[in-house]
């Protein structure tokens, strides 16, 4: 699914047969500005998608940009200003936000794993724990917040979980996924496969644990919890009548 088809289904589902307030009660050539007001400390994400809303629904629209995805932001920032039709905005607002809310909490949880392990060579992924037709966006999140995607799905990754001495006997593999290894195990397997191939740990690795799992060497560590763990950032867009 592309943006614009992401775009378009999203609005059809809030929006439906039309925006019937907004129709009955402001004119059709009103227009409007609005200011999306930062509530929360934490790493934004989602600017650019906003702003194809915005632009979808209207390509006139001027859309000014004070902090990007991927900046720290706290309460109070102002992240981006909107003049456009009043009836675009308000019907843009809600999509923007929930995308905006929800990719910024991502974001912001990712950096808090990152940071954790800052000093050690492993990268944090994320896996296919993700939302249904959302996927795409909260894995930008995840790079936004400075970790690495895992595969998209199914279709772009051979992904078998097997014996490490039978997997180093065979070879013509990229990875070796080792997965519910604890700490102890981990470290005993990374020394075995002695840098022949990538290695990834996963399952029950989380912000308390994570660093033990680091200190073995390994390569990447999957975490699921980057994106089904977040919690959404509190952001509000204000709009008025000009």
């Amino acid at each position: 699914m592309t943006t614009k088809e992401f775009i378009a289904a999203a609005l059809k589902e809030d929006i439906g047969s039309g925006d019937h307030s907004t129709l009955a009660a402001i004119p059709k050539d009103a227009k409007g500005k609005a200011v999306l007001k930062v509530k929360e400390n934490g790493i934004l994400a989602g600017v650019n998608l906003a702003q194809e809303i915005f632009h979808f629904l209207e390509p006139g629209a001027s859309f000014s940009i004070y902090k990007h995805d991927g900046d720290v932001v706290v309460h109070g920032d102002t992240a981006f200003e909107v003049a456009a039709s009043v009836h675009t905005i308000l019907q843009a607002e809600r999509l923007s936000l929930n995308c905006m809310q929800r990719m910024s909490g991502i974001a912001t949880l990712t950096r808090k794993y990152v940071d954790k392990i800052k000093g050690y060579k492993t990268q944090i992924l994320d896996t296919r724990k993700t939302t249904p037709l959302f996927r795409t966006f909260e894995k930008e999140a995840v790079r936004i917040g400075g970790g690495q995607n895992h595969r998209m799905g199914l279709y772009d990754m051979i992904m078998l979980k097997d014996d490490v001495r039978r997997i180093l006997a065979v070879g013509n593999i990229h990875r070796i996924m080792l997965d519910n290894y604890n700490p102890e195990l981990l470290a005993q397997a990374v020394e075995l496969i002695a840098g022949k191939y990538e290695t990834e740990a996963s399952g029950g690795i989380n912000i308390n644990n994570i660093v033990d799992y680091a200190k073995t060497g390994v390569d990447f560590i999957s975490v699921g919890a980057t994106i089904h763990h977040a919690v959404s950032m509190d952001l509000s867009l204000k709009a008025q009548i000009l």
